[in-house]
């Protein structure tokens, strides 16, 4: 693993933690990359003491203007593959992911190792998802807010979600086909939440 890798790496781990982002910043200056460097400490710094929910950070002009010139360049290692969608830049990094599983998506067991290019906290996500892989994702430790849709989840599978510990602290929204009662009951228990039926 270079320098550069661990660095990074270390900004996924913490995603809550500016300094992982802020030693980050300091290496790309090192290495020559002043406008990425520049623009993770604008973003970090404007996001100080603003963080509510799940938007997050202001809207700071000096970002935006090195936004409008590099944003393609910076998004062009996030996969592009068919049902992924990135969302916008916070302190320095896209920090959300759209993932709708439909004809030319990568296999579910390539979902994760996509999730891994960046430091992702808001996760939504709609298809045909085996339980225990998904609960086995170490990003979910990271997440902040969850909005999932698993057509197909038995009771035991819901169950089993409801009672993980990798779920414990974000924002959820989950829609649940036709869902029991004692799997309402144990999703009202466990999560304050707004949760949608189907």
């Amino acid at each position: 693993m270079t320098e550069r890798e661990a660095l990074f790496r270390a900004v996924c781990e913490f995603p809550d933690d500016d300094t992982p982002r802020l030693v980050y910043a300091d290496w790309l200056q090192e290495h020559g990359d002043e406008a990425r460097a520049e623009f993770v400490r604008v973003q970090v710094e404007a996001d100080r003491g603003t963080r509510v929910g799940r938007f997050r950070g202001p809207y700071d002009p000096h970002a935006h203007a090195l936004l409008e010139v590099h944003e393609s360049e910076w998004r062009s290692g996030l996969n592009d593959s068919p049902g992924f969608g990135w969302g916008a830049f916070r302190r320095g990094f896209v920090d959300t992911v759209f993932i709708h599983q439909r004809p030319g998506t990568l296999p579910f067991e390539y979902w994760q190792l996509a999730l891994e290019i960046t430091p992702i906290q808001d996760l939504l996500m709609s298809g045909s998802v085996p339980c225990e892989q998904f609960l086995a994702w170490p990003c979910l430790k990271h997440l902040r807010m969850l909005e999932f849709y698993a057509p197909g989840w038995s009771d035991d599978d819901w169950l089993r979600f409801a009672d993980s510990p990798c779920v414990d602290g974000m924002g959820l929204w989950v829609s649940v086909d036709y869902p029991s009662d004692i799997v309402l009951k144990r999703l009202e228990s466990r999560f304050s939440v707004e949760w949608f039926a189907s």
